[in-house]
């Protein structure tokens, strides 16, 4: 076989070997993908208020953060075919039962969403180190981004319908869809090797610059807005489609106008691509600022279809064109890189603190959920900016951001 010929075999295996990562991730996830319908259902079939869908939310979420820990902390120690395999079929396992368990033990049922959560938590931490080690990290990222927005554009009505038909298992069943055909792949399509062996690395370490005590100051002020934003999303996103359903729409219109509102996470995430560092980082954070803040404004008034999916369009824009940004900040004063490891751990723990605050401050109707929204989206881009000037970050790119999901 030709050097060419090996190259290009090389190259289709690599291809398959990140498709299957990035499905992978992308179920670990599937529980806040599809939270706007997963709400939904909690409450109109078991009858869950605001207070238990902030509960199941945040400990579903939460414990996400803890599994990115044991991922990264087991990635470099074992095979990744045997971790994910074991996480996944956790994953499917606790999807099955949760159904059985929910409505006549409340207690039992959230620890069975902490097991889920954190078993989620480990693939999407050992999917993305993983993903980080194939050459074209970009590219590899920017699939996973879109794979998590398809799933979302796709499964939300999907969900919505199933319910309808089948009642609340049809969540936890189609939680359990994908990892369940990842499992499958897996043992096709993945080597047994380490996280740090993928890719052509080597394994080694190499000798990093540390940061300075400044650079640390700087990290730690862009990590605490980095959750400050994710405890908005959390809140936002966690009770979205309940808002659109108490202005008057039913669960099947608001679901598919959520869905429709996915094209604009998607246009969100290719705009950076695009723009690069053109305009700095002040102007698209504060773009990206704007439009989240308008549509935490406007959703709750919208009474008709179209205008409550142009609200969560904006929504869902401002949220993937901001982030990629915030994280090329945090990139621009983190020289060591374990800040911008630190931050996926950290958006798990913002997305599970967002739906507890709002049981928290929750007042009448969907008071809380804006409240939140509206103060940790303010806490954010104030953080953000004030690195921005105190470094002198301004016009730092956000390639390393893009690279994010």
């Amino acid at each position: 076989m030709s050097n060419s010929t090996q190259n290009d075999v090389t190259r289709k295996k690599s291809k398959l070997v990140t498709t299957v990562l990035v499905l992978s991730g992308a179920a670990g996830v599937g529980v806040f993908l599809l939270m706007p319908a997963i709400a939904s259902a909690l409450g109109g079939i078991w009858g869950f208020d605001n207070n238990q869908i902030g509960e199941f939310a945040f400990i579903s979420l939460a414990f996400i953060s803890l599994g990115c820990v044991i991922g990264m902390l087991a990635g470099n120690l074992m095979s990744i075919r045997l971790l994910l395999t074991i996480s996944l079929s956790i994953l499917v396992l606790m999807e099955i039962i949760s159904p059985h368990v929910g409505i006549e033990n409340y207690s039992l049922f959230l620890v069975i969403r902490g097991i889920s959560g954190t078993a989620g938590g480990v693939v999407m931490a050992v999917s993305t180190g993983a993903l980080a080690q194939f050459p074209g990290v970009e590219r590899n990222f920017g699939l996973f981004l879109f794979a998590q927005i398809i799933i979302s554009m796709v499964g939300i009505p999907i969900m919505n319908t199933l319910v309808g038909m089948l009642g609340i298992a049809a969540v936890f069943y189609m939680l359990a869809t994908i990892p369940g055909i990842v499992i499958l792949l897996l043992s096709s399509f993945l080597p047994a090797v380490p996280v740090s062996a993928l890719g052509g690395g080597d394994g080694e370490a190499s000798e990093k610059p540390r940061n300075s005590a400044a650079a640390w100051f700087y990290c730690c002020v862009v990590l605490a807005g980095i959750v400050a934003f994710f405890i908005a999303i959390g809140a936002f996103w966690t009770f979205i489609q309940k808002i659109g359903e108490g202005a008057g729409l039913s669960p099947e219109a608001a679901g598919i106008a959520i869905s429709i509102a996915t094209v604009g996470g998607a246009l969100g995430a290719l705009m950076p691509v695009f723009l690069k560092d053109r305009f700095g980082s002040l102007a698209p954070l504060l773009f990206g600022f704007v439009a989240l803040l308008s549509a935490v404004y406007l959703i709750g008034t919208q009474t008709a279809m179209s205008g409550f999916a142009a609200a969560a369009f904006a929504f869902m824009f401002g949220w993937y064109f901001y982030h990629p940004y915030q994280i090329g900040v945090l990139a621009s004063v983190d020289s060591d890189g374990r800040p911008t490891m630190a931050s996926a751990a950290l958006i798990g723990v913002g997305l599970g603190l967002g739906p507890s605050l709002v049981k928290i401050f929750g007042g009448e109707g969907f008071s809380g959920v804006y409240l939140v929204s509206t103060i940790c989206f303010v806490v954010g881009v104030v953080a953000l900016i004030s690195v921005i000037f105190l470094s002198g970050s301004m016009s730092q790119g956000v390639d390393a951001g893009s690279e994010t999901a």
